[in-house]
C-alpha cells in the first residue's frame, strides 16, 4: 500500500491516529479552544504515479474537483461551503493528493459530506471540464513564460 507522503511523518503528541479495517487512516486532534475544525482527506497517489502519456492529470483532477456533479452543482457546492463561513481546496504534490474543509464545527457533518461527494464523484459537465482545460493550459504556459 502506496503512503501519503504527508501523513507519513511521526504523529506529534495530543494527534491520535485511528486505522479503520478497510485501511483509511484519520488523524485527530481535538483543541477545545478552537471552534473551527479542518477535515482533510489524503489520498496516497500523486504526480509520480502518472503515466508519461497522462502527465498533468492528477493536475486536472484536483481543478474538477469542486465542479457539478452527480450530488451538486458547482453553484450549491460553493453557496453550501460558503453559507457556513467555511473554505474549501485540494492539492497535490509528488507523492499525495490531499482535499480539505475548513470551518465551523457546526457544519462539520455537512463539510464532510460534500468532500465526500467530491472524491467519490464520477459524473463532470462536459463545459466545465473544457472550461477547467483552458484555465490549466493557461497556468502551464504562464510558467513557462
Amino acid at each position: 500500500m502506496a503512503g501519503i507522503g504527508f501523513l507519513e511523518k511521526p504523529v506529534i503528541s495530543g494527534i491520535k491516529k485511528i486505522i479503520f479495517p478497510n485501511g483509511i487512516t484519520v488523524f485527530l486532534e481535538e483543541l477545545s479552544d478552537q471552534e473551527d475544525v479542518i477535515f482533510l482527506v489524503g489520498i496516497g497517489t500523486g504526480s509520480r504515479d502518472e503515466p508519461s502519456e497522462l502527465q498533468g492529470i492528477n493536475h486536472f483532477l484536483e481543478h474538477i474537483q469542486f465542479r457539478s456533479n452527480c450530488f451538486r452543482t458547482t453553484d450549491e457546492i460553493i453557496e453550501d461551503v460558503e453559507d457556513g463561513g467555511a473554505c474549501f481546496n485540494a492539492g497535490i504534490d509528488f507523492d499525495s493528493t490531499m482535499v480539505y474543509v475548513l470551518g465551523s464545527s457546526r457544519y462539520l457533518s455537512r463539510n464532510i459530506r460534500i468532500i465526500y461527494e467530491t472524491i467519490t464523484n464520477l459524473e463532470y459537465q462536459e463545459q466545465e471540464i473544457e472550461n477547467d482545460r483552458q484555465e490549466i493550459l493557461t497556468e502551464f504556459r504562464s510558467y513557462i513564460d
